[in-house]
């Protein structure tokens, strides 16, 4: 089976559900990610132009890429980054469907201009899986802790007092 190698963290292939995680990266390595890439992503449908620009600060414009307005918002991007600081909990935590939880503290769901329900996505401070989880703002949480259980400082390579960056996802659809 050909499995299209992108930078979308889901999409569907001969009609099974899948996951990429390509080596998405942030921070000073922001400039590594292929905008080509994710002008075929936008083209395909995996993510929208908005996702194209929020997540991966990639600026299309009558379906191109906006080289200047690219660079601009990857600095600005980087320089905006909320990080969450790692509690580790004994057990990971999801709602009655399954999906992840992200407990964040009140003044970091409002910095991130997130609510109770809305997407969001850790990603690792190195190279490494990026992880979707849905919002919980928990107003016994202080600062910008955000418990993290087992699996998921696992997957994401963290200890307790890690920092990893959180930011909002729009829903694909």
């Amino acid at each position: 089976m050909h499995v299209r190698q992108s930078i979308v963290a889901t999409g569907v292939v001969e009609s099974q559900a899948f996951v990429v995680e390509a080596e998405r990266v942030q921070d000073r390595r922001l400039e590594v990610v292929d905008v080509d890439r994710v002008l075929d992503d936008v083209e395909a449908g995996y993510v929208s132009r908005t996702q194209a620009k929020s997540a991966y600060g990639v600026v299309i414009e009558r379906g191109s890429i906006d080289q200047a307005a690219t660079t601009a918002l990857r600095a600005a991007l980087r320089n905006s980054r909320e990080t969450i600081s790692v509690l580790g909990v004994p057990n990971d935590e999801y709602d009655d469907v399954g999906r992840r939880i992200c407990r964040v503290p009140q003044k970091l769901a409002s910095s991130l201009g997130v609510k109770n329900g809305d997407l969001v996505e850790y990603v690792p401070r190195r190279l490494g899986p990026h992880m979707k989880a849905w919002v919980v703002v928990d107003r016994s949480l202080s600062g910008s802790q955000s418990p993290l259980g087992p699996k998921a400082r696992s997957v994401m390579r963290a200890r307790g007092g890690s920092k990893i960056v959180l930011r909002p996802l729009e829903p694909p659809i």
